[in-house]
């Protein structure tokens, strides 16, 4: 498991988070209802994404079954990557889109192997 916190201050206040990575699942903490946070999810669902919303946590599951994913301008095979390899890259691509961004971005210490 990988996890990193974020934070940004945007017109519409303090968007802050925590999103954690179990295997091929992305998990997003929820700290409010914002409407940021909706605009997301619609997103992920509009691109074929499966997503549950349970208490304070959103799960995110893009890859589903796919043998091949593309994320940004690279092509990953899931099936030749073991789960923390798959963990470490979505936590790096996840972790330099946010900064990208304009988000604060601070490493967790609940970062460990899943295998």
């Amino acid at each position: 498991m990988k996890e990193f916190n974020f934070i940004k201050s945007t017109p519409n206040g303090v968007l802050e988070g925590v999103i954690r990575f179990v295997g091929k699942f992305v998990f997003l903490k929820k700290n409010n209802d914002s409407v940021e946070l909706k605009r997301l999810i619609r997103a992920y669902k509009a691109k074929g994404a499966s997503v549950e919303v349970a208490r304070n946590w959103v799960k995110i599951d893009f890859i589903k079954d796919n043998k091949v994913v593309k994320l940004g301008d690279v092509e990953v095979n899931v099936d030749e990557m073991g789960k923390s390899d798959l963990e470490t890259f979505l936590y790096n691509f996840y972790k330099d889109r946010y900064e990208k961004s304009g988000f604060l971005v601070k490493e967790t210490q609940k970062n460990e192997s899943v295998e």
